[in-house]
């Protein structure tokens, strides 16, 4: 996970996650834009590993985002100041909807209660799709990666697209690969 900026960082801080099998946390940055400051929080949440065996402390992998999201509400509500606070990142939950499967469902209306979910009020595609080579997979896909906003103007205008899903050429072993640049697409949001 990471931050970057073309204006200038007010200041940075970290969360670091209780979680299983992978380190999992959150960055901050509140950011001096030309508007007013603005808060921003990057995260990667712990997936549904299953058929993985969950070996944490919790009952199940869900279960312990379930609790990383409860702690990173309360602590993103801590942090932020007054005016816009975006929250992005790869969630590992996301809503079911038109060409797309739920992915811890329940965790994600907690999750994203109470913030602007831009993308996913179009007609949005899978950003962990199925049929991306670097998973794979069969079906549908979900929607896990998300810009949620909040502390929107009246009048901004938001908008929002998938991005980074088209192959590349990709250098290995001596041969070029065409695939795109992550198992994930990203989702890109524009506030005017």
């Amino acid at each position: 996970i990471g931050i970057l900026s073309a204006h200038p960082f007010i200041q940075t801080n970290e969360i670091v996650l209780d979680s299983t099998t992978n380190r999992r946390g959150t960055l901050h940055a509140r950011i001096d834009a030309p508007n007013g400051p603005v808060d921003v929080f990057c995260t990667h949440l712990t997936a549904d590993l299953a058929p993985l065996p969950y070996t944490g402390p919790e009952e199940s992998w869900g279960a312990e985002q379930t609790l990383q999201i409860g702690a990173l509400r309360n602590w993103v509500d801590e942090q932020r100041g007054e005016g816009l606070a975006i929250w992005l990142g790869d969630f590992n939950t996301g809503p079911s909807g038109s060409g797309f499967n739920a992915e811890l469902g329940d965790n994600y209306t907690l999750l994203a209660d109470g913030w602007t979910t831009t993308y996913l009020d179009g007609s949005p595609d899978c950003t962990y799709c199925l049929d991306n080579p670097l998973i794979d997979g069969e079906g549908n896909g979900a929607v896990i990666d998300h810009v949620l906003i909040d502390g929107l103007e009246d009048d901004a205008i938001v908008t929002a697209e998938r991005v980074l899903d088209q192959d590349i050429d990709i250098p290995a072993c001596g041969e070029t690969i065409s695939a795109p640049p992550s198992d994930h697409y990203g989702v890109s949001v524009t506030i005017e």
